[in-house]
């Protein structure tokens, strides 16, 4: 599969008369923007990753394959769309290739994930500076203060930290699986940026964060990476209520016989409706936690400590 798909993306956009972005505002690292055509998009907040060929909006959050976006933005049919991105890159489209993870046993599925995303190199930007515990980074201690954590905290879970550039303002935190990083999330510390938490690439999306935590056979599911933080041991993150079909299958990998899933309060309906008929039937038990209006665990854990936190997970709701 090619590494880089930029000439086929922008030969598509092209011919299709979509207005793109290869630099400035919004634009990260290895992706091309485009305005989206899904939500009320002021500015090119949908950025099209040119190694996997998805996109991800950082305004409404919609996220997927290209040829997702492509019948958006164009309203032509998914099969005309898929036979013009089989024609630019002259390889297999890369959702059939992601569908191939639904034809393994649950027990390949870690192998299969690492066939397609894996096996790449990533490195951390050139300003990306290593957390030191003497120095007063500009805008770091005030953000840590506010959410409760210590630069031991930082150093533990291997962040970085850049002070300008592209990330500048930005605290960026590892995605590790067997302490190989495979992607990073820049959060931001100086609350100014439009975009609070933004990913070094779409194929971060198919990860889940904290997957090495995992000991037990009890896996606790939340949205974010402070959630996991404070949860701590036995819990994933997934970057959002939205579950890719590589995140459910580096879960089951793990083989649980319990799932514990933590989201924020708004979002326990969502997770009863929508993430617990991913793992119906392929785990012994399922469990939702609801936590009290306008908290998450992050918060929670930080008012009322991490031991009734806990408590509060233990005694999630079972779903039969």
């Amino acid at each position: 599969m090619a590494s880089d798909y930029r000439q086929a993306i922008t030969e598509i956009l092209t011919e299709e008369g979509i207005e793109y972005f290869e630099g400035g505002k919004n634009v990260s690292h290895g992706s091309i923007n485009i305005q989206c055509p899904f939500c009320s998009d002021h500015s090119n907040h949908c950025g099209i990753f040119i190694d996997s060929m998805r996109f991800h909006c950082w305004l409404c959050g919609e996220t997927g394959q290209f040829v997702k976006l492509l019948k958006e933005a164009t309203h032509k049919s998914e099969h005309i769309l898929r036979n013009l991105i089989r024609e630019k890159t002259q390889e297999v489209d890369v959702e059939g290739i992601k569908e191939k993870v639904h034809s393994y046993h649950s027990a390949d599925q870690r192998d299969v994930i690492e066939e397609i995303s894996m096996k790449r190199e990533v490195t951390w930007p050139e300003l990306a500076k290593k957390i030191r515990k003497g120095y007063k980074y500009p805008f770091l201690n005030e953000w840590l203060k506010k959410r409760g954590y210590t630069k031991k905290v930082l150093q533990k879970h291997k962040c970085r930290i850049c002070l300008s550039g592209f990330w500048g303002g930005r605290l960026l935190v590892p995605i590790l699986i067997g302490n190989e990083i495979k992607g990073f999330v820049g959060v931001d510390v100086t609350g100014e940026k439009e975009v609070k938490y933004k990913m070094s690439d779409a194929v971060c999306k198919d990860y889940v964060y904290g997957l090495d935590s995992i000991e037990g056979d009890t896996i606790i599911i939340v949205e974010g990476i402070l959630d996991q933080w404070r949860t701590e041991k036995n819990c994933v993150g997934t970057f959002g209520t939205e579950m890719t079909p590589a995140q459910k299958w580096l879960i089951l990998s793990r083989k649980p016989k319990k799932l514990i899933i933590s989201l924020d309060g708004d979002a326990y309906l969502k997770a009863k409706t929508r993430m617990v008929p991913l793992f119906k039937g392929l785990v012994e038990e399922i469990a939702v936690v609801k936590y009290p209006e306008l908290h998450d665990p992050d918060s929670y854990g930080k008012k009322y400590g991490v031991e009734k936190l806990h408590r509060l997970i233990d005694e999630a709701e079972i779903i039969d």
